[in-house]
């Protein structure tokens, strides 16, 4: 945030809460894209007091006001725009990629699971899991839901998979 100062332009980290008139470090601040510095006029704090005391004096309100956003949630995400924003999300959150990284490496394996060359048909959204290193993070490659699940009831160990090919060999007719 910049604050004007006469003819001068200085660069502060501080802002002062609009309800308790205390000057705080711009991190105790939620966002807010309406406002010009993008920020609440309420600290973090004072924010959380005001909506506790609401919701206090209130309670029926809170309660058909959580219920309505559920349900305008819910609606949302079973929409075509609902459903890739929570997919953006979840891969970023859990894979740290984009969309556009998952969607080349769907067309780099043809749309098919690395392992069995199947298409998903387990999932509702019919989508191939991110197999991925549990220990460095590292992403392998686009599974089903079945071999994805397969390998993690292995805990990825290779000797663990060798045993399993060799017992299911040794019973095969």
């Amino acid at each position: 945030m910049y604050v004007k100062y006469k003819t001068l332009i200085f660069r502060t980290m501080q802002k002062i809460c609009a309800e308790c008139k205390i000057p705080k470090n711009i991190e105790e601040f939620g966002k807010d894209k309406y406002n010009k510095d993008g920020l609440n006029y309420d600290c973090k704090l004072c924010k959380n007091k005001k909506a506790r005391i609401r919701n206090k004096v209130n309670p029926q309100q809170t309660k058909a006001r959580s219920k309505r956003n559920a349900s305008t949630r819910a609606a949302w995400y079973k929409t075509k725009p609902g459903i890739e924003s929570s997919r953006r999300a979840h891969l970023k959150r859990k894979y740290n990629i984009t969309l556009e990284d998952y969607n080349k490496l769907l067309d780099k394996q043809n749309s098919v699971c690395a392992i069995c060359g199947r298409t998903e048909m387990n999932n509702a959204n019919k989508v191939l899991c991110v197999d991925h290193n549990h220990n460095t993070g590292a992403i392998r490659g686009l599974l089903c839901g079945l071999c994805n699940s397969g390998i993690g009831h292995f805990q990825d160990d290779i000797i663990l998979i060798r045993k399993s090919i060799s017992y299911l060999k040794q019973y095969k007719k």
